[in-house]
């Protein structure tokens, strides 16, 4: 395969970050073109990451004879079917979590690309920490005995703006909440250590957060 890889971004939301990863390894990866349908905010984008093409349509995209990998950053109700139309051009695929929204529409997509004999690669960096990769190598050479419990907090907090991107915090669009849009890269290292664990159990709730401001009397307390 050639390099550097000639890549097309999709999506000029998560997107800028991935193209701030791409500028960093510039010898592997050469983004010809950034395609979003708010063309105002990927000029923007466009402008500071020195991307020369900008484009609005995603079958344009696919069609483009030029184009190695498509890296789709599209809100999650648009994976399934880029991924499909991508793989289906002959393209390798990077694609932002959650890939898709049911095992049966991974596995269709587990098919084509096996199928297509294309790379599909979900985004999960948290992978590759030095302190996971030191853990999987201890792992991996059974170092670290038999594995009992693998207990992951995530305390991550997403103001309100976070949410006012239209697809955010509904069903049809996001397909779940914090357990699959932010906790879902806890739950890929465990499985990713825990490679050969044969039952798994969960709990989770949804608390209710009530916003608690200067005039409120519990203010000055917290």
């Amino acid at each position: 395969m050639r390099l550097p890889l000639q890549i097309a971004v999709v999506g000029s939301g998560i997107g800028a970050q991935h193209l701030q990863g791409y500028r960093e390894f510039s010898d592997l990866f050469d983004v010809r073109i950034l395609c979003d349908i708010d063309h105002e905010r990927a000029a923007s984008v466009s402008e500071k990451f020195g991307i020369s093409e900008i484009g609005t349509r995603f079958d344009a995209v696919c069609r483009r004879p030029d184009i190695d990998v498509i890296d789709i950053c599209t809100p999650p109700h648009l994976h399934f079917e880029q991924i499909k139309q991508a793989l289906a051009s002959g393209k390798h695929v990077i694609c932002e979590k959650p890939l898709v929204g049911s095992l049966a529409a991974l596995d269709s997509l587990s098919r084509l690309a096996k199928a297509s004999g294309r790379k599909l690669l979900p985004i999960f960096q948290y992978r590759f920490g030095h302190g996971l990769q030191k853990l999987k190598y201890l792992v991996d050479r059974k170092l670290a005995g038999d594995p009992f419990v693998f207990n992951v907090d995530v305390a991550w907090w997403r103001s309100s703006a976070y949410y006012d991107s239209p697809w955010r915090g509904k069903r049809a669009t996001e397909f779940g909440g914090a357990l699959l849009s932010h906790a879902i890269h806890a739950v890929d290292m465990v499985l990713y250590i825990l490679v050969a664990g044969t039952y798994y159990s969960s709990k989770s709730s949804t608390p209710v957060r009530f916003p608690i401001g200067p005039s409120h009397p519990a203010y000055n307390t917290l």
